[in-house]
């Protein structure tokens, strides 16, 4: 039953039910065969019955009433409701690459000039640090001792990269050693603040800096696999894809094509790797190799330039922190 009038009901009741308590004694009995106005003949009746004054005569005059007599309760009309808006509920990753640290064997020729150490973390206010650190070994070390580092500090929204802001740091190095990109995405820019002349360049939406063109593939390859519901990564073959990085005051697009999967022998055993190339360089040749089952972390790279010396860099040790 409704509420509101459920209570209604038992307001009523209750009205009812203090009225018959309000009474005094038990109600008094009746001769059922007594003609109902015959006086009783036990009661003593009165000798003359008492004059009932006369009811007044009404006014002949309708009486007038006043305005405030006349005037209803005034009802203050209800307030529009306002909607409430919805929030805006922020897009969610899909994918998640956890923080690691890795490090990298640089070779030419097959001999170890050189490492990489890479790192991703987690900073404050839900920002990342994305940190590679390269140093010359060996005879190289001769032409630069100073190790190259560099960092790039981002956001994830939904399944890519908010970059922030990128920063290259050796000591006596050029303009290209360092420098600082702070990406405006409110603007679309991206201004150069570093070492050399500075420079501003419009920027498309997607933007990446130098160092994290990488993990961002990593994040690509990992959602194509997600929304392919776990199937093998055979399944990226033939995928590509584009990004746009500032240099030297414009912006260069990179592009990279899904080959297929191979096997490769990485840290002492066969491991499953997505073969990834880059397209449309008419100077090297690039490929890369990643690994699913490390998040696709890129596990080779060889390089190969048009007059024939290449460069390789070998995974030797992977740990997610």
């Amino acid at each position: 039953m409704n509420a509101r009038l459920l209570g209604s009901i038992t307001f009523l009741c209750g009205g009812l039910l203090w009225a018959l308590a309000a009474s005094s004694g038990a109600p008094e009995a009746v001769d059922v065969d007594q003609a109902f106005g015959t006086p009783d003949a036990s009661v003593p009746q009165p000798s003359t019955a008492p004059t009932r004054p006369p009811l007044p005569t009404p006014a002949t005059e309708p009486v007038a009433l006043t305005d405030s007599e006349l005037m209803l309760p005034t009802i203050a009309p209800m307030p529009m409701l306002t909607p409430t808006p919805t929030p805006t509920i922020p897009a969610i990753s899909t994918v998640e690459i956890p923080p690691f640290k890795a490090l990298y064997d640089v070779k030419m020729k097959g001999i170890v000039v050189g490492e990489l150490e890479v790192s991703l973390a987690k900073a404050e206010g839900g920002e990342w640090i994305y940190r590679q650190q390269s140093s010359s070994k060996g005879v190289a070390s001769l032409f630069g001792p100073e190790d190259l580092v560099e960092t790039s500090r981002f956001r994830r929204v939904g399944d890519g990269l908010q970059i922030l802001e990128y920063r290259s740091k050796r000591k006596g190095g050029d303009a290209d050693d360092n420098a600082r990109f702070v990406f405006d995405h409110a603007a679309a820019r991206v201004d150069s603040v570093g070492k050399g002349e500075p420079w501003s360049v419009k920027a498309p939406e997607g933007v990446v800096d130098p160092l994290s063109m990488t993990l961002a593939m990593r994040f690509e390859l990992a959602k194509a696999k997600a929304g392919d519901r776990g199937a093998s990564a055979s399944s990226a073959a033939g995928q590509s894809f584009l990004y746009n990085v500032p240099r030297q005051g414009r912006i260069k697009t990179y592009e990279f094509g899904v080959v297929g999967v191979e096997n490769l022998e990485v840290t002492g055993r066969s491991i499953s790797t997505v073969h990834v190339q880059r397209l449309r360089d008419a100077k090297d040749q690039t490929s890369i190799w990643t690994a699913p089952e490390m998040d696709y972390l890129p596990v080779r790279i060889l390089k190969t330039r048009k007059e024939g010396s290449s460069s390789e860099v070998l995974l030797r040790s992977f740990v997610r922190s």
